[in-house]
C-alpha cells in the first residue's frame, strides 16, 4: 500500500512540475535568481549614460535628465545582456569597457524587470551638468582655487574597479595630481573620451605587468594600478606616476607629438648629450625606438606640471632641455 501511495505521489509532484514550467505563468511564479538579489557595492558610474551599476549589474542610480532616463531604465533593472554579451559570462572588467563609451555612440542593454526583459538602446551623451561645469571651469580657470564645479570635473574622469584598503589612499593622490592640472585640459581631456579608473590589478584589464599603471589607447583610459603604490615611496610619487600616464593620454590626444620631427628632432640632440652616470639613471628614457621619446615626452608632461622637487624629473629636465621647452609651449 505505501509503495502504491509513493508512486501516486510521484507522478503527482511530476504533473504539477511540467504544468508550471510550461505555463505562460512561469515567467511570473519563477523569476531568475538575480532578480530578487540584493544590490551590490557600488561598482562604477558612466557620466555619458547617466548610469550608476553596482558590482551585481543593478542599475543603483540614475541622472537626472540623463540618457538612462530617457529610454525609462529604472533604480533596480538588473542588466543581463550588454552588446550582446550575456552579463554571466563576462567579467567586470569587460563589463565596465562595454559600458564606457564616447557621446555620440550607442549601447544596447537587455534588462529584467518585474519578471519581464527589456531591450533598450542608450545614446551616450555629453550630459548638461559636466557642459556647465566645463564651462564654469573655463571662466574660473585663472583662479588658483579649486572651485566645486572643479571637483566634479574631477570626479567624472575617475571611475573606481572595486574597493580595497587602499583605494581611498589612492583616489586622494589621484585627485592631487588633478588639482595640478588646468582646467581647460581636463575639458580636453574629457571631451576626447579619456577616461580614468582605479584598480587593485591590472591584469583584469590587460596582460602587462602588475603593479605598473599605463594608458590604454584602444580604450581612452588611464589605468592606475594600486599595487604600484604598495611602498611608502610609491604612494608619495603616484601623484608623479598619475601625471606621466596622463601625458600619455595627451600625446594620443593631440595625435601623437612624441612623434612629430620637432619633437624628435629636440630628443634626439637632447640625448646625445646624455653621458656616464646619467646614461643609467635615465635609460628608460633612451629606449630604443619609439619607447624612448614617447617616455621621455610623457613625464617631461608631468614635470611641467609637478614642479615639486624630485630627483628623476630633475635629471630628466636637465638632461632634456629642448625637449622640455617644447612640452612647456604646448597649450592644452
Amino acid at each position: 500500500m505505501s509503495f502504491v501511495k509513493w508512486k501516486f505521489k510521484r507522478r503527482f509532484m511530476f504533473a504539477v512540475a511540467l504544468f508550471v514550467f510550461t505555463s505562460p505563468l512561469a515567467n511570473c511564479l519563477f523569476l531568475p535568481a538575480h532578480a530578487d538579489s540584493k544590490q551590490g557595492t557600488k561598482w562604477g558610474y558612466f557620466p555619458r549614460s547617466g548610469l550608476s551599476v553596482s558590482s551585481d549589474m543593478t542599475v543603483s542610480g540614475i541622472d537626472p535628465g540623463s540618457a538612462a532616463e530617457k529610454v525609462a531604465l529604472r533604480i533596480g533593472d538588473q542588466i543581463t545582456s550588454i552588446e550582446g554579451h550575456e552579463v554571466s559570462r563576462l567579467s567586470r572588467p569587460e563589463c565596465f569597457k562595454l559600458l564606457s563609451g564616447e557621446a555620440g555612440t550607442v549601447c544596447h542593454l537587455l534588462v529584467w524587470r518585474a519578471g519581464r526583459q527589456y531591450s533598450v538602446a542608450v545614446t551616450r551623451s555629453q550630459p548638461a551638468h559636466i557642459a556647465k561645469d566645463q564651462a564654469d571651469n573655463s571662466a574660473a580657470s585663472s583662479s588658483s582655487t579649486t572651485s566645486g564645479q572643479e571637483k566634479n570635473l574631477d570626479r567624472y574622469l575617475i571611475t573606481i574597479d572595486g574597493h580595497t584598503n587602499n583605494t581611498d589612499a589612492i583616489y586622494e593622490k589621484v585627485l592631487i595630481a588633478l588639482k595640478l592640472l588646468p582646467a581647460p585640459l581636463k575639458q580636453a581631456l574629457l571631451s576626447s573620451g579619456i577616461s580614468m579608473v582605479i584598480t587593485a590589478s591590472r591584469q583584469k584589464f590587460d596582460d602587462g605587468p602588475e603593479g605598473k599603471c599605463c594608458f590604454e589607447p584602444r580604450f581612452k583610459r588611464v589605468v592606475i594600478v594600486e599595487n604600484g603604490a604598495s611602498t611608502p615611496l610609491g604612494l608619495k610619487r603616484m601623484p608623479i606616476t598619475v601625471l606621466h600616464e596622463i601625458g600619455h593620454a595627451y600625446d594620443f590626444m593631440r595625435g601623437y607629438i612624441s612623434k612629430r620631427p620637432d619633437f624628435l628632432s629636440n630628443y634626439q640632440e637632447d640625448s646625445q648629450g646624455v653621458t656616464g652616470e646619467l646614461t643609467t639613471r635615465l635609460s628608460y628614457f633612451l629606449q630604443a625606438g619609439h619607447r624612448g621619446p614617447s617616455e621621455c615626452f610623457a613625464s617631461l608632461f608631468a614635470r611641467k606640471y609637478f614642479a615639486g622637487p624630485d630627483r628623476r624629473l630633475e635629471d630628466l629636465e636637465g638632461a632634456f632641455p629642448r625637449s622640455f621647452k617644447l612640452v612647456q609651449s604646448l597649450r592644452p
